[in-house]
């Protein structure tokens, strides 16, 4: 296994924080080590060199570097918020369509939580409000389960029996649940890179938790935070990770939710 004096000089060379992999060093060691042996490098020091040269393995080092968290209604305190009061609101203010960024999706349970509370606040009633929820991550792997809609339980702990009945069906001879097709009806998914703008928009809501903040350095991240704050609507919302913080040169144009420090308005 890799020291972590060894994954620092990786993440060094790729400007990434310690910080940031510090709780998650494990699962990274673990992909980075067997990238190495598969180069037959014995030191970070051979391997930087070896892909600091080709370009393709290089890459595979990157998507080594992705760490996939998620699961449905993760924070429950920033979902509920944005059942009772925030997306009532739009409902009730926006007459076409509400647009929502989930921005590095992971494996789809974000997006899919957010189609599932708007079906459970529309299903019943005659609203004409459309949700369009763009939802992204630069790993084509993980776009392509969200995609499938397949998930264990580990996927849906957060999820009351009530909701993974109405919502999601045993697959037959698997340990895993699918997705009904209703709640695969609001979501476009593609794959993207963060740190590259982006045409779509512009969002009501982007969802930016857990990827961005945590995972790149500070000079990348403002560059691309501000990026990302240009494709969102003045009075929008942007939800960050609990762990995470907004850059500093931001703090003057986003509102901090009081009822659930994770949301931020965009004010200016």
């Amino acid at each position: 296994m890799l020291s972590d004096d060894e994954i620092k000089m990786i993440l060094d060379y790729f400007n990434r924080p310690w910080k940031g992999y510090r709780k998650v060093r494990k699962g990274v060691k673990k992909r980075i080590r067997g990238h190495m042996q598969a180069l037959n490098c014995s030191t970070a020091q051979d391997y930087i060199s070896i892909i600091t040269t080709d370009k393709d393995q290089k890459t595979i080092t990157e998507s080594c570097l992705l760490v996939t968290i998620s699961r449905f209604f993760r924070d429950r305190r920033m979902w509920d918020y944005l059942e009772t009061t925030i997306l009532p609101e739009f409902i009730k203010n926006v007459c076409d369509q509400i647009q929502i960024w989930s921005a590095g999706c992971a494996c789809g349970e974000e997006a899919y939580s957010l189609s599932i509370l708007w079906h459970r606040l529309t299903a019943y009633n005659n609203n004409d409000t459309r949700l369009n929820i763009l939802a992204t991550d630069v790993n084509p792997v993980c776009i392509e389960r969200a995609q499938k809609g397949w998930f264990g339980k580990s996927s849906l702990k957060e999820m009351s029996p009530e909701t993974i009945e109405t919502y999601l069906k045993k697959i037959p001879g698997k340990r895993q649940y699918e997705i009904h097709s209703c709640i695969r009806q609001t979501i476009t998914w593609k794959v993207h890179d963060l740190l590259s703008p982006i045409a779509k928009g512009p969002f009501h809501i982007i969802m930016l938790r857990n990827n961005l903040l945590t995972y790149h350095r500070r000079t990348k991240k403002e560059d691309t935070f501000q990026m990302i704050l240009d494709r969102l609507i003045p009075g929008g919302f942007i939800m960050i990770g609990s762990h995470e913080k907004v850059p500093t040169p931001f703090t003057g144009v986003l509102q901090r939710n009081r009822e659930c420090p994770l949301i931020y308005q965009y004010t200016i």
